[in-house]
């Protein structure tokens, strides 16, 4: 657990408003709209080619390939924009670290003093999806053959919210060797799906994980499949 002089420097670590004379923020750039191997792309820049070769050498080959695309593609990144993926990345590694060390709550403690509620609201909604799709994830271990035959027994909407959060590589042949009418249903589920509360992804995600290791015995991981 982290000690009281770690909980007494809540703001150490992150990024501040930067401010204009009159005592205003200054405008940044909303990165919302940006995928995320973009903003990989642009974070792997900003570090230079030392520090972009060591992240390239625990990269998969299909990993290295999306990001080197995007690279090639960047063009006119404004110092600005620069500034707020950066941000964004900065914030979020330095979240995950405060996860690990105390806790959703310590973390939410230690955001909410640092950079307000708001902002720190923002960060952990970033953080808990991407502890989500990693339990989701699991499942991609599991042979295909095996996990169509599993899940097509399971309602429409959880077999959308599985494939929804699985790699699209992965979830293509999944989706494609279901029965033709369950195959329509799931597709138009996904395209009109809407945002999914954190209690329900839990659930989901609980259940379903559970259900394959009771179904194949052992850790999910070392199940043959996608790797």
């Amino acid at each position: 657990m982290p000690t009281k002089q770690e909980k007494e420097a809540p703001g150490k670590g992150f990024y501040k408003e930067s401010y204009q004379k009159g005592g205003m923020p200054k405008p940044k750039p909303s990165t919302e709209s940006i995928p995320g191997p973009r903003k990989a792309a642009i974070v792997m820049v900003a570090l230079g080619t030392a520090a972009s070769t060591e992240i390239f050498k625990n990269l998969d080959e299909h990993e290295v390939e999306v990001l080197t695309t995007e690279i090639a593609r960047l063009d006119n990144i404004t110092p600005e924009l620069r500034e707020a993926v950066l941000e964004e990345f900065h914030n979020l590694a330095m979240a995950h670290q405060f996860v690990s060390q105390g806790g959703l709550e310590y973390a939410k403690e230690i955001l909410e003093s640092a950079l307000g509620p708001r902002k720190a609201k923002e960060i952990l909604e970033k953080v808990q999806q991407s502890i989500r799709t990693t339990g989701f994830n699991l499942l991609e271990n599991v042979d295909p053959k095996q996990l169509v035959n599993f899940i097509q027994k399971e309602h429409p909407q959880t077999i959308a919210l599985l494939l929804a959060h699985m790699e699209p590589q992965n979830a293509a042949p999944i989706i494609s060797s279901l029965p033709q009418e369950l195959q329509v249903d799931v597709a138009t589920r996904i395209a009109t799906m809407e945002s999914i509360s954190p209690e329900t992804l839990d659930q989901v995600e609980e259940v379903l994980v559970g259900q394959v290791k009771s179904l194949f015995g052992g850790d999910v991981s070392e199940i043959g499949g996608v790797k």
